[in-house]
Parts: C-alpha cells; sequence; structure tokens
C-alpha cells in the first residue's frame, strides 16, 4: 500500500467571516485529497473522486468524513471553506456532479487516511469506475447533461455508460438514449465483474451488435484495503 503524500496547504490571505480558521489552519499540514484520489487510481485502488465522498459524508454514518469519537485533528477544506463537522458540510455547497480537480479539497491527515482507506460499495461502485475511467481519459467529461440524463462519461469520439455487469441492459438503453444527441460518435458500455471469473458475454454480444454497441469491462479484485478493492484491467469484448 502507498503512504499518503502531505502536502503542506500553503497560507492564503482570507477575507471575511472564514479568516481566523483559515489563519490557523493554514500552518499545519494538509493533504490534497484529489492527489490521493489520483494516487489511488494509479494503483488500480478503487476511488471516488473526493466531491462524491464529501458530498454523501454531509449525513452522519454515510462515507465516514469525520469520525465524531476520534481526538486526532479533523478538519477539510473546500475551495475557501474550513469545515470541522459533518453538519457543516450540508452548507458547503458541495454538488455531486461539479468536480474540481487538485488545490480544492484539502484535509488533515486523520481525514485524508479516512478517505484512502474507504473502499466504494453498493451504489458508489459504478461511481467509482466512472471516476476512474475519467482519469484515465483526460479529455473526456464525466455526468455530462442530456435532456435524456446525464452521459457517464462522454469522450472525444465516443459516449460511454457504466453499469454491474448484470444491469447490460439498462447500459445499453442509456447509451443509445445519450447517443441520439451525439450521432457521431461510438457507443460502449463498460460494465463491472465482481471476480476474477471471465463473464460470458454471447447475449451481449449478440444484442449489442444489432445496434453497433462495443463492450468493455472490468474485473473487482481483491486488494490491500479489501476483498473487492481494486479494478482489473479494461478488456474489450
Amino acid at each position: 500500500m502507498r503512504s499518503l503524500r502531505v502536502r503542506a496547504l500553503r497560507p492564503a490571505i482570507p477575507t471575511g467571516t472564514a479568516a481566523r480558521p483559515l489563519r490557523k489552519l493554514a500552518v499545519l499540514g494538509m493533504i490534497d485529497l484529489y492527489a490521493v484520489h489520483e494516487e489511488k487510481a494509479l494503483d488500480g485502488l478503487l476511488t471516488i473522486h473526493p466531491s462524491r465522498w464529501l458530498y454523501a459524508g454531509r449525513h452522519l454514518g454515510h462515507s465516514a468524513v469525520f469520525d465524531l469519537l476520534s481526538r486526532e485533528d479533523q478538519a477539510v477544506r473546500v475551495g475557501n471553506q474550513v469545515i470541522r463537522h459533518f453538519r457543516q458540510l450540508r452548507d458547503a455547497g458541495l454538488d455531486s456532479k461539479t468536480r474540481h480537480k487538485r488545490g480544492y479539497y484539502y484535509a488533515t491527515p486523520a481525514v485524508a487516511k479516512r478517505y484512502f482507506e474507504y473502499v466504494p460499495q453498493g451504489r458508489m461502485l459504478e461511481c467509482a469506475v466512472r471516476d476512474m475511467l475519467s482519469l484515465s481519459n483526460p479529455d473526456g467529461y464525466a455526468e455530462v447533461h442530456t435532456p435524456a440524463g446525464f452521459v457517464d462519461l462522454l469522450l472525444p469520439s465516443a459516449v460511454v455508460e457504466v453499469k454491474s455487469f448484470i444491469r447490460w441492459k439498462h447500459a445499453l438503453g442509456q447509451v443509445l438514449a445519450y447517443s441520439t444527441y451525439y450521432p457521431h460518435h461510438a457507443r460502449v458500455i463498460h460494465l463491472y465483474v465482481h471476480g476474477d471469473r471471465k463473464p460470458r458475454l454471447d447475449p451481449q454480444l449478440r444484442v449489442c451488435s444489432q445496434f453497433d454497441v462495443q463492450i468493455k469491462y472490468q474485473n473487482l479484485l481483491p486488494g490491500d484495503l479489501g476483498p473487492m478493492s481494486r479494478l482489473g484491467k479494461i478488456v474489450a469484448a
């Protein structure tokens, strides 16, 4: 497991009511959460964008941004706002579909370690696969709005929809709907499969070929952080 790299938060010249806590926090070592996100993805470890993790953490028990029983220094900086309690996340203007990159989401080491060790599960798995695809395709855009819904990943030449293997028909329907707004783009459904098995894709290939839709998949594998904490290589069916 790679260790977290602590990046000192550069002293800012804050204004307004947040000036005092920002000045106090600026002398502490903080970690850029987006850099942690990049490092986890580089190692193939499942990770979601820090904005989504913090957004989920607005409610107690979701994503565990803050540990109420811990005596460690716990703080998050989002833009120019310093947050020390999960209730403050509700007023931080977080939007799960707005994603800044380096230099926007910082946290003290205790919180950053929690983010590093977080393994997406359930509905967050789809978010993690999409966010990691977005990192590996810097020319693409995640969750692009159309009148029919949000495109998971819009590449310069392809519309990509991410789903679990068992929901491939949902992925097919959505990518066909979104591609009507990008008629010259290739259509791709990107599936994730639990375990290291090679899935049988005969029915999927038969149906998708009728609509000129490509299929790619990745396996969810054991890793340092848990039994389904790592993402395998992309395989084109």
